[in-house]
């Protein structure tokens, strides 16, 4: 019965795994911004879809969904909340700046520290998570704001926007647990926190 279990966590993993590849050629490495007429429901649209369309904002989220799960379940809230509430507040404070290199390049520097906080399996500290989590929320949540245009109802934006990121840091959660159940679970970390930083990476190379 743990074969026919392990077996299953690793078909489930292996099936994400897959899915987030299969969407990588299709998301966007810049961030084009979004359009919007001033409606709810567009706004909306646009702020929920914003974070999968740059895999660097999707792959933070998944990462920190993992590294927040991987602290437990009980634990996991606190970082994850602190993730979300910095990119609120990233977001607003976004809406007056104009982005630049220098924030791709704090944004492609969070996916390296991410990645290699999961080959290292470091961070486990509660506090010490919870604080690169405020970090990475703030970055990634001030691309979010910048990109933001005029014509979108900045609150509405900001609400998809949350719901979104949730939807990927519990995707990310899921993945932990279900690799950690698998026979092999500290080499599908390791392949994991590789692709993050071989991301973090080529990001680095676009920008420049």
């Amino acid at each position: 019965m743990k074969n026919i279990d392990q077996s299953h966590s690793l078909k489930t993993a292996a099936a994400w795994a897959s899915a987030i590849v299969v969407s990588l050629p299709a998301v966007a490495m810049a961030h084009p911004g979004h359009h919007g007429n001033g409606g709810a429901l567009p706004s909306l649209a646009s702020g929920f879809l914003h974070p999968l369309s740059g895999m660097d904002h999707m792959l933070l989220a998944l990462a920190m969904g993992w590294l927040a799960f991987s602290l437990g379940a009980p634990r996991a809230k606190t970082p994850a909340l602190a993730f979300l509430a910095a990119l609120a507040a990233g977001a607003l404070c976004g809406r007056w700046i104009s982005g630049g290199t220098g924030l791709e390049i704090a944004i492609s520097l969070t996916i390296l520290a991410a990645g290699g906080a999961m080959i290292r399996d470091r961070l486990r500290g509660l506090g010490m998570l919870s604080m690169v989590a405020v970090a990475g929320g703030l970055v990634h949540g001030l691309a979010h704001g910048a990109e933001a245009l005029p014509g979108v109802s900045f609150a509405t934006y900001a609400a998809g926007l949350l719901v979104s990121t949730t939807l990927l840091l519990g995707a990310g959660g899921f993945l932990q647990h279900a690799i950690s159940r698998t026979a092999h679970p500290l080499m599908a970390i390791r392949v994991a926190g590789c692709f993050m930083i071989t991301a973090g990476v080529a990001s680095l190379i676009g920008i420049f």
